[in-house]
């Protein structure tokens, strides 16, 4: 009864619960959650996601191939060190920077709201 109980509650099937019993009776604890595999090292910077929203807030928020041109423009036009990482970034990347938390912490607007006639 008590194995179908852990099941329930936590979602693991039977083996994994024997397993962590086994576990338990072996070392008198176990550790909870999972185990994180190893991360992809992180190719933009903070200061790269705050360029992103600079250009954002100066462009009106274009697509995404534009900002890309704005980048490249920057870099090898313009000579803009600050660019250059951003120069070779993918469409499909900046809306996948856009959706990051630190993006949307510097990036938050709020429309007023508008007065209706009645």
């Amino acid at each position: 009864m008590v194995i179908r109980l852990l099941m329930k509650v936590s979602g693991y099937s039977r083996s994994q619960v024997n397993r962590l019993i086994q576990r338990f009776r072996a070392k008198g604890r176990v550790k909870c959650g999972r185990v994180g595999g190893v991360r992809f090292t992180r190719c933009y910077t903070e200061e790269d996601i705050a360029l992103l929203v600079e250009t954002d807030r100066l462009h009106d928020v274009p697509n995404g191939l534009a900002v890309k041109k704005i980048f490249e423009r920057a870099w090898l036009e313009y000579g803009d060190e600050r660019y250059k990482r951003l120069a070779g970034v993918s469409v499909s990347h900046i809306y996948n920077l856009r959706k990051s938390q630190s993006y949307q912490r510097q990036r938050s607007w709020r429309a007023k709201t508008r007065s209706r006639q009645i």
